[in-house]
């Protein structure tokens, strides 16, 4: 009878072990060390998922010792393992934000001795939140998209790019309507570039705006002055187009350079010299397809007075006054933007004033000037006109008058 009773005992013992029950850590009963638990089952209600952030519940039911991992970092598991029941043990998997734009896959593994259960996890891509990855605005273009989202979000651009780009709505929460403009037309050389950054739940995501710069041509000086001597140019352009260039109203004193390839950032210009004592102005037209922009060059008149040498008012013979060199100029009155000069003629106690010239005169400036001829108090003649800074050193101007004569101004 107890050779009978021993026996029982030692089945009763052997079931027990190879069923990995309870909450035994001992080795061979599930967490492990090789034992197979009777039950053992994992399961979610819900596999794919959209690419936010979000956690959802996992079941898990194990009579023995288990643990939970991940094949990827963006799959967290809370509780990762278990002692074991008999009940079901209700634990969450969390899922960071799938910033791509390709959908990504994970697997999560429960491991108990030697059983293991699977269960593959499918996240979308950011295409389905955002369908725009990236954003291009042409001129004052409005680009509409709408977004799919769980929860509170908000929009925004940097402060820096708030001139030039505007985003409606700010803020809101679930699905909605967005609406990106720009403002004013790129006439940058290049691409306006900034990101618009949403912020959900504490993750952000940034998409990159590109507004396309608008053809330009935008000469670095207004116009070009030259004096009256022969020579050659440069017109320095900021442009983002290879231009085509034509000298209009049919001046044959111009000629364009043209080189085997257009450098786009300069254009070369000759010129001869201007025999006459009146200026001439010419028109150049840069062109790109519809885009047309104009460039004046203004050449001084030839002046004998360039020959000459001492201060004076020269070839005013045959005017209502007469004033020839060898003056003595009286004084020389500034203001802020411009400069005049007082001289005294010798041959007939007459003094000249000459004023409106910019105060930071140099060779080529064109001005308007007023010249008056004052006999005492009263002034006897006067006229105005543009005037020509045909030569110029660290002591004198010399000018181009409008009516065909000169002076030399000691500064």
């Amino acid at each position: 009878m107890r050779k009978l009773k021993f026996l029982a005992m030692a089945v009763m013992a052997s079931f027990a072990l190879s069923c990995g029950g309870g909450e035994s850590d001992e080795p061979g009963t599930g967490g492990g060390g090789g034992g197979t638990p009777t039950t053992f089952t994992v399961a979610m209600t819900q596999t794919t998922f959209s690419p936010q952030a979000t956690t959802k519940p996992i079941t898990i039911t194990c009579n023995a010792a288990w643990t939970a991992s991940a094949n990827v970092d963006w799959i967290t598991i809370n509780p990762s393992s278990g002692k074991g029941t008999t009940a079901a043990t209700a634990a969450t998997v969390s899922l960071g934000m799938n910033k791509t734009a390709e959908a990504r896959t994970g697997v999560i593994t429960v491991t108990s001795g030697s059983s293991k259960q699977t269960v593959t996890i499918t996240q979308k891509a950011i295409t389905e939140m955002f369908p725009e990855t990236e954003i291009f605005l042409i001129k004052q273009e409005t680009v509409d998209f709408k977004i799919v989202v769980n929860g509170a979000w908000s929009a925004a651009i940097p402060s820096d790019a708030e001139a030039w780009l505007s985003v409606t709505p700010k803020n809101g929460t679930g699905d909605a309507f967005i609406k990106l403009k720009g403002k004013d037309d790129n006439e940058n050389v290049g691409d306006r570039k900034t990101n618009l950054t949403f912020t959900i739940s504490g993750e952000t995501i940034n998409i990159p705006v590109t507004q396309k710069q608008k053809n330009v041509i935008v000469f670095t000086e207004g116009s070009t002055n030259r004096d009256y001597q022969a020579g050659t140019f440069d017109i320095a352009t900021n442009t983002n187009v290879n231009f085509s260039v034509e000298v209009t109203q049919g001046a044959d004193w111009l000629h364009f350079v043209e080189t085997k390839a257009l450098n786009s950032k300069k254009s070369t210009f000759r010129i001869d010299q201007n025999p006459a004592n009146t200026a001439r102005t010419a028109q150049i037209k840069f062109s790109y397809e519809d885009l047309t922009e104009t460039h004046d060059v203004i050449q001084g008149p030839f002046n004998t007075v360039i020959l000459k040498t001492e201060p004076g008012v020269y070839d005013f013979a045959g005017k209502d006054y007469t004033y020839t060199k060898g003056a003595d100029q009286l004084s020389v009155f500034k203001s802020s933007e411009t400069v005049g000069f007082r001289m005294l003629s010798p041959k007939d106690l007459r003094v000249v004033e000459i004023s409106g010239l910019p105060a930071d005169a140099k060779l080529g400036t064109v001005a308007t000037v007023a010249l008056k001829i004052l006999e005492g108090r009263e002034t006897v003649a006067k006229n105005s006109g543009p005037a020509y800074v045909v030569k110029e050193d660290e002591n004198y101007f010399w000018l181009s008058l409008s009516d065909g004569s000169g002076a030399i101004i000691k500064k």
